[in-house]
């Protein structure tokens, strides 16, 4: 005879409980292949399958600068506070996104040099 705690919910064989989420198998002939290694045990820096040190590896970062030809209506779009945003720079015709409105736009070389700028307000200037 089955005994049934009080409180216990009874789930039938056929139907699936939607409380608990279906258990997750992995085994050999699972869509693992063999260059995949079972690891048992994780330390709090994750395995270690690296024969260089931490020490030995650096971060590079890569910065490009794009400038943007707007010919003259720019300086009404761009406001204090609206949001832009570049999209598609690797594709042959990029957009820019400056509030509600896109522009499509090409790449050409420069003529001339640019020069970009970084402008720092001066704390001890009032102004």
């Amino acid at each position: 005879m089955n005994t049934v705690q009080p409180g216990a919910q009874l789930v039938s064989p056929s139907a699936p409980s939607t409380d608990l989420p279906p258990p997750t198998v992995v085994n050999n002939s699972g869509p693992l292949d063999s260059s995949w290694n079972r690891v048992s045990q994780l330390s709090e820096d994750g395995p270690s399958t690296s024969t260089q040190s931490d020490t030995e590896w650096e971060c590079e970062a890569e910065e490009e600068l794009v400038t943007l030809d707007l010919s003259g209506f720019g300086h009404r779009l761009i406001r204090n506070g609206v949001e832009c945003a570049l999209i598609g720079l690797e594709s042959s015709s990029p957009h820019l996104r400056i509030g509600d409105n896109i522009f499509r736009g090409d790449w050409t070389e420069p003529v001339g040099t640019d020069i970009h700028l970084n402008v720092e307000k001066d704390p001890s200037f009032r102004g």
